[in-house]
């Protein structure tokens, strides 16, 4: 059994998907708009540490919750999305640092867990995918990833909750 920062047995975990009701939530976000899938990587390199900083304005020393990068889908634009960052924030948090803040809706998602390395929770797409198109279910907005835990992009310790906001068909 190794010892270094980063192992896991087994490597990767996918839980079972599952549709969910969440609820509303006010985020504070900074955004790229029109990114296509191939740079999605760079917009989000680039976001993350402003979105950490616009948290960390007036609020020296407090930690962030976690991470939360939502995907929005651009009406006929495939594979092109709006990338926002951030974190979900006490209502009357207000916008700063560059970033904006809105109040999002409750929403219906297809949800699951990935425990496992920035790679990873790109494979767990297609068993997402298949358990929305299986329950009859339509995505609607795009998706969301929220970074439980972090260590780094090639740690299989990382925990991340992925979800499609869906619909009934």
């Amino acid at each position: 059994m190794s010892t270094e920062v980063g192992w896991a047995d087994p490597e990767m975990m996918i839980s079972e998907p599952r549709v969910q009701r969440v609820a509303g939530f006010h985020y504070l976000y900074v955004q790229q708009k029109h990114v296509a899938e191939s740079d999605v990587g760079w917009a989000m390199g680039d976001l993350m540490p402003k979105a950490l900083e616009a948290y960390r304005q007036g609020q020296e020393g407090v930690e962030p919750p976690s991470m939360l990068a939502m995907f929005i889908d651009l009406p006929g634009e495939p594979n092109v999305y709006d990338v926002q960052v951030g974190y979900a924030s006490r209502e009357g948090v207000p916008a700063r640092g560059g970033a904006q803040v809105r109040y999002v809706e409750p929403a219906l998602c297809a949800s699951l867990l990935v425990w496992g390395t920035l790679d990873d929770i790109l494979k767990s797409y297609g068993p997402l995918m298949g358990f929305v198109e299986a329950k009859g279910l339509t995505n609607v907005e795009g998706w969301r990833e929220w970074y439980l835990y972090w260590e780094d992009a090639a740690s299989r310790n990382n925990v991340t909750l992925v979800q499609h906001v869906v619909a009934e068909t």
